[in-house]
């Protein structure tokens, strides 16, 4: 059985960096466009009692509970401090996992196909990459590993992860798929999305 956990941080305070393509209002609308599109995927692939959502958000966990997704509180400074509390939580919590997943929101064309076929894989580790090989826009990890495994969200997180999975003993499977690997991380990045949305 799959869980995944998606970050969120709060609507208001995400994509900062396309400032210069969206206003705040605007940036706050696409967030949470992102996050809903990111939930129905994720509850596609595996149902909703395997998805959590991990914010400090009030309304990213009202989003989150329309969609009949639990939320964790997101109560460490940073990304992979977050992440590490809330697998702990998880592990708490649950009785069976096969495997973790940690799933953006900031992916537009990800899809619950895309999800199933990572879960599904043979290797004990797989790997996203984004679209320059330096993030990482998908982490599933088998049971034996999702305890301990470290998280390195963050610029050159892709081949962190990578080595981080042969540290363990593992040999990642990489999943290369252009809708996982396009993600609204820069200005261009959202100008291409949105003529291609417009289209």
């Amino acid at each position: 059985m799959t869980h995944v956990l998606i970050p969120c941080k709060p609507l208001a305070f995400g994509k900062s960096r396309l400032a210069s393509a969206l206003d705040p209002g605007g940036r706050r609308r696409l967030c949470e466009r992102m996050l809903r599109r990111t939930l129905a995927a994720a509850v596609a692939a595996v149902g909703a009692e395997q998805v959590r959502v991990v914010s400090a958000d009030a309304q990213v966990r009202r989003v989150a509970a329309s969609c009949g997704v639990s939320a964790i509180d997101d109560s460490a400074d940073g990304l992979n401090g977050a992440l590490t509390a809330a697998r702990r939580q998880l592990l708490r919590d649950v009785t069976t996992l096969a495997r973790l997943m940690i799933l953006p929101i900031d992916l537009p064309y990800v899809e619950p196909e895309i999800l199933r076929r990572a879960a599904a894989a043979a290797a004990a580790v797989v790997i996203g990459p984004d679209r320059k090989f330096d993030g990482t826009n998908l982490l599933c990890i088998d049971t034996c590993y999702a305890a301990s495994f470290p998280f390195h969200f963050g610029p050159g997180s892709y081949r962190q992860h990578v080595d981080a999975a042969r540290a363990l003993g593992a040999t990642p499977a990489i999943m290369v798929d252009q809708r996982l690997a396009f993600d609204l991380d820069a200005p261009d990045d959202y100008r291409e999305w949105a003529s291609h949305a417009a289209a």
